[in-house]
């Protein structure tokens, strides 16, 4: 058998949190290409050079969805984060919010 092991790499995201009327959260699923197990993500991914946070999210949403992006609102938002199993509140400055559909 041959194993891979891939160097970690970080890269800046955006991603969408959208909740229906009914407070539910919209969540994609995928299978992981590598190992082959069942993920289940909000939309979202990678920043690419030039783009800021709103418009990368704006993008990933009508990629992954086919939701019109400008249903992203510019506005912080404030959540709870767990780091290393270590609570704390992060400020997102440039974060947004999604209003109805």
């Amino acid at each position: 058998m041959i194993v891979a092991v891939l160097p970690k790499v970080s890269r800046p995201s955006a991603r969408i949190i959208r909740l229906d009327d009914r407070g539910r959260i919209l969540l994609l699923r995928w299978r992981d290409p590598f190992d082959g197990s069942t993920k289940w993500e909000p939309p979202g991914g990678g920043i690419d050079a030039g783009e800021t946070p709103l418009q990368a999210a704006r993008r990933e949403l009508v990629e992954e969805t086919g939701l019109a992006g400008d249903l992203i609102e510019p506005r912080p938002v404030e959540m709870p984060a767990l780091f290393a199993g270590t609570a704390a509140t992060t400020s997102i400055r440039s974060g947004s919010t999604s209003r109805g559909l």
